[in-house]
């Protein structure tokens, strides 16, 4: 070939022609191109170019592949042409070789354009080098045309008779076996060696006709180095006059990638469809679980307003408002938890912790619930106080402990649930053992999974989301932790988990926090838009002679705080209309350094908390906020300004 190779590009986008002119040079340096895009320009072209090589688009807006296809075979017949397109599935591919075409490349796979030319013009100076003789040979020719009109990659031609081995293998064979033609040509045993040995049996049942002509047949080759690949065949078997079998003709393709991605495609549509199995279960759980507490909620609020209700009653359906409340409250928080911790967004907010009233405090919570069971709850904390006030996140910690005894409450019936803590090896370890129904040992990889639970219909019987053990893990491995669970002595489960023990410093734990008496008449500013939210605050705050002003959005803060200002706090919302609570105290700080902020918000994501205190809020508290919370939190920086 000489280094002025004319290649006609029939492509009606200048960058797809520009990539395929790219590849060409790669393999034929020194090429002269033209590129058409409609038939005129193509006929003209061909007469006026002269081209050595096709290479065209299958589909655009004036011109098509078959029709240049056509028109080159009629002006050109010797001219190798090459299909070059976007989309082509196989029986387009079959279509374009049976009219004509020498080869065709995939734009997605455009890797392959430049050895596809090369084929080209191997095989179109293979036609010219053996014009003559394949003219003698027309019935020979006819054979071999049969294997080509179904050809995809390799094409071969095997004797048998009256010499075996391969007469023809095309210049493919190097990519896809590692081997090339010459080494096929020289070694007439390489067809069996390439064969797998536990597909050989096929290939016998190919030589004995068991297959039909041009079936496809799978089997595994051992490429040159011993990487096995998946070929599909379609042979047709060759006699001569006397019924005689001579030869095998054939096509390979290799179809590694397609079997691969198959087998992905099936492991990935069986996890879809788990997946979706456990996100319905989740929904319809959802739907249930919310509504559950929801109900009791406002059935039970709307009783609460009728005028003969005893002080008993009105006592204990308070009580199953508020624990509905905080039931309906943890479900929204592993919501939230899970999309956090999906979208890469949990942090950590290291604080000083007193592990030791932690854990008190949780098993408190469940103490009334533990007795309706009739289970023996008992907290024992192993760590000395000495060493229990601790660097940690301690929301964190809190909603594990939390989670881990609530489950062994949910599922013992009888028995007993203990809550113990020790320090190892320079780590707190923190566990929670029941007597309950216990996990099943198959069910161990599948715990700490989102939406699972580890027993089918369990949701329905015990309650939750499955979400709580996932979010438990995330939480305890982003603190640098550990979880992990056991089974029982006779029943139930035994849960540990593990975070490193970083005490306070002496420094640190000196300090301690004076409160004084509230003083009546002191002025605090409440921002808040929700008049329900208000009310709450007006409720824990005015009973202590505190003067509240409340401003209904940030603008109105603003201007409540330069009219009085003898203001001693502001309790600040952050989502308020007309002007947010981010903007307003950063405009109260620079008139009121020390005038103190804090941020009683709903916002309670990752970094919400930090860009409140960039705007100058000198606290930030989550609603719904604890009133026990709230009253230091208003003590301490009351008393700090008075």
């Amino acid at each position: 070939m000489n280094k002025s190779n004319k290649v006609l590009i029939v492509e009606d986008l200048p960058s797809d022609a520009e990539l395929a002119e790219r590849e060409i040079e790669k393999v034929l340096p020194g090429c002269i191109f033209k590129r058409v895009e409609t038939r005129d320009a193509f006929l003209s072209a061909l007469d006026e170019f002269d081209p050595d090589i096709i290479v065209s688009d299958y589909r655009m807006p004036a011109f098509d592949g078959m029709t240049a296809l056509k028109l080159a075979l009629e002006k050109k017949p010797m001219v190798p042409f090459i299909v070059h397109t976007g989309s082509m599935n196989e029986d387009t591919a079959v279509e374009c070789m049976k009219a004509g075409a020498t080869d065709y490349v995939i734009k997605e796979h455009i890797k392959r354009l430049g050895p596809a030319v090369l084929r080209a013009f191997d095989l179109a100076r293979l036609k010219m080098d053996n014009l003559a003789s394949r003219q003698a040979l027309v019935e020979s020719e006819a054979r071999f045309r049969r294997i080509a009109e179904n050809a995809d990659d390799l094409i071969y031609r095997y004797d048998l008779f009256p010499e075996r081995g391969f007469t023809f293998v095309s210049p493919s064979a190097t990519e896809i076996t590692g081997y090339t033609p010459e080494e096929h040509y020289s070694d007439p045993d390489l067809g069996m060696k390439l064969v797998h040995s536990g597909d050989r049996d096929k290939l016998q049942k190919i030589i004995e006709g068991e297959y039909e002509s041009g079936q496809p047949v799978v089997m595994r080759w051992i490429k040159k180095g011993g990487d096995v690949i998946w070929i599909e065949q379609k042979n047709v078997l060759v006699y001569d006059d006397a019924g005689r079998l001579v030869s095998i003709e054939g096509i390979a393709r290799d179809i590694t990638e397609r079997i691969i991605s198959r087998q992905k495609l099936q492991n990935a549509l069986e996890k879809a469809e788990e997946g979706d199995r456990l996100k319905t279960a989740f929904l319809n759980n959802l739907s249930h679980e919310i509504r559950t507490p929801l109900n009791a909620i406002v059935g039970f609020s709307a009783v609460l307003g009728e005028p003969d209700m005893s002080p008993e009653q009105h006592e204990y359906f308070a009580g199953i408002i508020n624990e509905s409340s905080d039931q309906l409250l943890g479900i929204i928080e592993d919501i939230i938890n899970v999309s956090t911790i999906q979208t890469g967004q949990l942090d950590i907010h290291p604080v000083e912790t007193d592990v030791n009233r932690l854990l008190k405090r949780v098993c408190e919570r469940f103490v009334s619930r533990a007795a309706i069971k009739e289970i023996q709850l008992e907290c024992k904390p192993g760590v000395g106080d000495q060493d229990a006030l601790v660097i940690t996140d301690e929301g964190k910690l809190h909603h594990v402990i939390n989670h881990l005894v609530d489950n062994a409450l949910k599922f013992t019936d009888k028995g007993r649930v203990d809550v113990t803590s020790c320090i190892v090896d320079n780590k707190i370890r923190f566990c929670v053992s029941d007597t309950g129904i216990g996990i099943d040992s198959s069910q161990c990889d599948l715990v700490f999974s989102h939406f699972h639970q580890s027993e089918t219909g369990l949701s329905e019987k015990r309650g939750g989301l499955g979400l709580g053990l996932s979010v438990s893990r995330s939480f305890i491995e982003a603190m640098g932790g550990t979880i992990w669970f056991e089974k029982g002595g006779e029943a139930g489960t035994i849960f540990y988990f593990e975070i490193p023990w970083q005490p306070v410093s002496e420094e640190a734990e000196a300090k301690t926090i004076v409160q004084s008496e509230v003083k009546e008449n002191m002025k605090i500013l409440v921002a808040e838009d929700e008049e329900s939210n208000f009310f709450l605050l007006q409720e824990i705050l005015g009973g202590l002679g505190m003067n509240i002003l409340h401003a209904w959005n940030g603008k109105q803060a603003v201007e409540l705080a330069v009219d009085n200002p003898d203001i001693c706090m502001v309790l600040m919302d952050i989502k308020m209309p007309v002007m947010g609570g981010l903007e307003a105290t950063m405009k109260i700080k620079e008139m009121f350094s020390a005038l103190p902020v804090v941020a009683v918000t709903a916002h309670a994501l990752s970094g919400d908390k930090e860009k409140a205190l960039e705007a100058g809020c000198d606290e930030y508290l989550t609603k719904p906020v604890s009133v026990n919370i709230l009253m230091k939190v208003v003590s301490r920086y009351i008393n700090s300004v008075s």
